[in-house]
């Protein structure tokens, strides 16, 4: 068992340095904070990449999630499209949550939540309908 800890933390501790740094924040920055459950027995790391460029766009707040929990994250994102959630790059299983057109200029606490499934494959829903407001 504490072999597990540790392979645990040791993984957690590689992903946050593998998850990067957005270090230029404009202005008019879109914030989104919303639940995201990790049904994996692995930690989950989240970033905000380009979908065709693959570089840092955003930033997520935690970036790295414990297995088996449900936690609220806050997404910093330009606004426009061409930005991403992605989930636990370079792992089998990872990829993209959602997209900015699927949020659509959002901001604020949005009513959708990103699943992570025991494989680490991402998914998310959302109410049917008009559901964004102003930020």
């Amino acid at each position: 068992m504490r072999s597990l800890a540790l392979a645990n933390l040791a993984t957690a501790l590689l992903a946050a340095s593998a998850v990067g740094c957005w270090h230029e924040i404009p202005t008019n920055t879109l914030r989104l904070t919303f639940p995201v459950t990790n049904q994996s027995n692995q930690v989950a790391t989240l970033a905000i990449d380009g979908w065709v460029t693959g570089a840092r766009m955003g930033r997520v707040t935690p970036a790295v999630l414990p297995p088996n929990s449900r936690t609220f994250v806050v997404i910093d994102v330009p606004p426009g499209t061409g930005w991403g959630l992605f989930v636990n790059a370079g792992r089998a299983g990872g990829g993209f949550a959602f997209t900015a057109s699927d949020v659509d200029g959002c901001g604020g606490d949005v009513p959708i939540e990103v699943f992570i499934d025991r494989a680490g494959e991402p998914s998310w829903q959302a109410p049917l309908g008009q559901w964004c407001g102003p930020g």
